[in-house]
């Protein structure tokens, strides 16, 4: 018997779990708790390996701070299809670090910080 493939929605769905949950700096250990599962069993979602029944993604929603909806932001681009949106740590830390700035001119400083750091790598690659 072979392994049926994760559905592309069910990737991105859980694509999202992860990301909302790498936003709140929550551990999927701390998730499953809420949840009253094991952490494997929040890989697995994550993964889209395990659907995640719309009651479940209710209680995953509650437990993250955000309506049902957010985990359909995704669905009408399944991953690979649409735009990209970060989901290692460093870079979701990076986005919700930089969404806390206030500060307009201190915004736009560290985009021309990034932008002169990729001219330059991009410079230097042959």
């Amino acid at each position: 018997m072979s392994k049926k493939a994760p559905n592309a929605l069910d990737q991105a769905i859980g694509a999202q779990v992860r990301i909302r949950r790498l936003q709140v700096s929550m551990s999927q250990e701390k998730l499953a708790d809420a949840l009253g599962l094991t952490f494997q069993q929040v890989q697995k979602y994550e993964k889209g390996t395990n659907r995640i029944s719309v009651s479940r993604l209710d209680s995953i929603a509650k437990a993250l701070g955000v309506d049902l909806a957010f985990f359909f932001e995704s669905a009408q681009h399944p991953v690979g299809t649409g735009p990209a949106y970060p989901t290692d740590r460093d870079s979701v830390e990076l986005v919700a670090l930089f969404n806390r700035i206030p500060n307009r001119t201190m915004r736009k400083a560290i985009l021309a910080m990034a932008r002169a750091a990729c001219e330059e790598i991009d410079q230097s690659s042959p």
